[in-house]
């Protein structure tokens, strides 16, 4: 793949992730367009390779709300210094 390609492939995947963000905070309305970025790399491609436009499209449409949700929340509870242990002290005090 040359570099210009590769430079339309970013263009237009910014352009979808855009698009689908804006579809998402119909549901969540606090949404950021990083959030549905990571969970694309970080779930979805994780160990996949995109050979062009319509591959990664495919990807970007059909993220499910219900699981992005599950992953910023899990992304939330492990990014918070708070722990079981000191959860269930806060709670006996």
């Amino acid at each position: 793949m040359e570099d210009r390609d590769f430079m339309k492939i970013v263009k237009y995947a910014q352009v979808m992730l855009e698009i689908k963000t804006i579809e998402l905070r119909i549901k969540i309305p606090n949404i950021k367009i990083l959030d549905v970025t990571d969970y694309l790399f970080n779930i979805l491609l994780k160990n996949k390779k995109i050979k062009d436009v319509n591959d990664l499209a495919y990807y970007i449409y059909n993220i499910k709300i219900n699981k992005l949700i599950e992953y910023i929340n899990v992304n939330t509870i492990i990014a918070s210094d708070s722990n079981l242990e000191k959860d269930i002290e806060a709670l006996l005090k």
